[in-house]
């Protein structure tokens, strides 16, 4: 074996791809977080709303590489809706709300084929493997790792959202 010892991945678009467009897809989801909301006492204009929270992710996207910190769609999502008069919103609610919009995200992310096979293959070479996601919800993240079955061949899983800081930033390795 070389002096290599450890390999990281990342998830999105290493471990797992985005098989179709996702704007079709976002606005399902929007649709999904709207739904769930509503049944949990939040109505909000569906249109007005997926305009907005999709305006504020772009730009936040657009602008957090500049400090590696990282913000959860959890926090942004309590922001958006106290800025359409609903504070302090209980934090059950915006998880239904979260996982309601990302159970329609996770249909569109698929395992690589060739995935497992790499992961099995460097495990029983010896190197430790380990994954870090740049990621706006851990539970996201931790929910297709499970679902893919990933999970037994990782030594270690970090995410920004569990950390609060982004990768290049050295500290998340």
């Amino acid at each position: 074996m070389s002096c290599i010892r450890a390999v990281f991945f990342d998830l999105g678009s290493t471990l797992v791809f985005s098989k179709n467009p996702w704007p079709p897809i976002y606005e399902q989801a929007d649709g999904a977080l709207v739904d769930a909301l509503g049944r949990n006492g939040i109505h909000i204009d569906s249109a007005a709303f997926s305009s907005e929270f999709g305006s504020f992710i772009r730009s936040y996207y657009e602008n957090r590489p500049e400090n590696n910190r990282e913000r959860t769609t959890f926090a942004v999502l309590g922001e958006v809706l106290a800025g359409r008069g609903f504070r302090s919103v209980a934090d059950h609610i915006l998880r239904a709300g979260l996982d309601a919009m990302y159970a329609i995200t996770q249909r569109n992310w698929y395992l690589e084929e060739d995935a497992i096979p790499t992961l099995e293959a460097l495990r029983n070479q010896g190197y430790h493997l380990g994954l870090i996601s740049n990621t706006s919800d851990d539970r996201n993240v931790q929910q297709l790792i499970d679902r893919d079955k990933l999970r037994p061949f990782f030594e270690t899983i970090v995410t920004s959202a569990a950390l609060g800081i982004r990768k290049p930033d050295i500290r998340i390795f």
